[in-house]
């Protein structure tokens, strides 16, 4: 696909859920997939991103696109922060930036992972922290507000190794006191603020 900025959101026809044609799927004129997608607590906005550098956020209701956000790279997570429109964007060699959807403006930029190839970055937002899985297949929790880095959990390194170039789901409870991860074969649950693994299977 081409990496120039994509044109207009195709309008919107009205479709079945799944239907090739609906929203989401017009959201991208430039041939590239869909590699991440997340929405805002309140409905109103979805974020797609796809294979090239562009994040398209949509009316959730109209399908019409309200901002269009460039990245560094390729991204692979994106997560709205609660009870805002700030979007967090994560990717492929790059760092983490989080965006005010409102006026496009860049609010904060974070120390990223360095992957390549078909490593990955997912992220989850809740409350006051973000979980964002780089990488070196570690997950990163931050401060929501600062970026700072509150914990480092760790699957153990034959998880890793089985995870390694894929990507994996990373998960927060409600609370922001609880971090599921998935990678390889392996699942963990690790508590906040100190990080220890409370369950494991795998």
């Amino acid at each position: 696909g081409d990496d120039a900025r994509p044109g207009p959101a195709a309008t919107p026809r009205r479709g079945r859920v799944g239907e090739p044609g609906t929203a989401v799927c017009q959201a991208f004129t430039n041939g590239w997939g869909v590699t991440a997608m997340a929405a805002s607590d309140d409905g109103r906005l979805v974020a797609v991103a796809s294979g090239s550098r562009w994040v398209n956020v949509l009316d959730a209701r109209t399908g019409q696109r309200v901002q269009l956000i460039e990245a560094s790279g390729a991204v692979y997570g994106l997560a709205f922060l609660p009870g805002s429109d700030a979007l967090v964007v994560s990717g492929r060699d790059m760092d983490t930036t989080v965006w005010s959807v409102s006026d496009g403006m860049l609010r904060a930029r974070w120390g990223g992972a360095q992957g390549d190839g078909e490593r990955s970055v997912r992220a989850v937002a809740a409350g006051a922290i973000v979980a964002i899985g780089e990488a070196d297949g570690r997950v990163r929790v931050r401060s929501s507000e600062s970026g700072a880095v509150l914990a480092t959990l760790d699957m153990g390194a034959d998880a890793i190794v089985r995870g390694f170039g894929r990507a994996f789901p990373v998960a927060v409870d409600a609370r922001g006191s609880r971090v599921a991860v998935a990678l390889g074969n392996e699942a963990a649950v690790f508590a906040l603020p100190g990080g220890e693994r409370i369950s494991h299977a795998g």
